[in-house]
């Protein structure tokens, strides 16, 4: 990438593989990680800056695939999908070296679905979520995923955040900034049915 141009080129993949997104890494020499699904169930590929040095990692068992992928630090990443037993969170700790990525245990709460991701520092993430009866919640994730270099067993601090009453589910989540957290959803003062932000 240069003032002026871009120079683009490419990595084939297996057939039946899908890559659903890609992010990266804030490290000063930046890993890039693509998640999706491939003929064998989940996939998670890495890359420093060459797309010729793209490596796969190794997914947790019964991930089915993943769609999203959020890296907040200089080697910690978040990935969204699905598995044999329903909505997966995963945690990653990216960069030189050998890749580790762990299912995140969830905190006693029965999902339905895992919506959406974002982290306005590197080290505090908001999940967006329903649950099996359409309620939705907003869980916030402390911690890095990088401890997993030192610490294999880590896991990041959950709690549950407190969403307006009138609020019947929430969608995407964006943090334009390091205090304030975006997200679409439904419901208002006005109507259950209103489409709306919160923040």
């Amino acid at each position: 990438w240069g003032s002026f141009n871009a120079a683009w080129s490419t990595k084939s993949l297996p057939a039946g593989t899908r890559i659903n997104e890609v992010d990266c890494t804030t490290a000063s020499a930046a890993y890039c990680v693509g998640v999706g699904y491939g003929p064998s169930g989940a996939i998670i590929d890495t890359t420093p800056s060459s797309v010729n040095s793209l490596t796969s990692d190794s997914v947790p068992a019964g991930v089915t695939d993943l769609t999203q992928v959020n890296c907040q630090s200089n080697k910690g990443c978040y990935a969204l999908g699905t598995s044999n037993a329903g909505p997966v969170l995963l945690a990653g700790e990216v960069g030189p070296g050998t890749d580790q990525w762990v299912i995140v245990p969830h905190p006693g709460i029965p999902f339905s679905a895992l919506n959406s991701i974002a982290c306005p520092t590197s080290a505090t993430c908001e999940l967006s979520y329903a649950k099996p009866n359409g309620a939705p919640g907003i869980l916030r994730l402390d911690g890095d995923p990088a401890t997993l270099a030192i610490l294999p067993t880590w896991t990041p601090l959950l709690s549950v955040d407190t969403l307006p009453a009138a609020v019947a589910s929430v969608g995407s989540i964006t943090c334009p900034s390091t205090t304030t957290c975006l997200a679409t959803a439904v419901g208002d003062q006005a109507s259950p049915s209103d489409p709306t932000v919160i923040t």
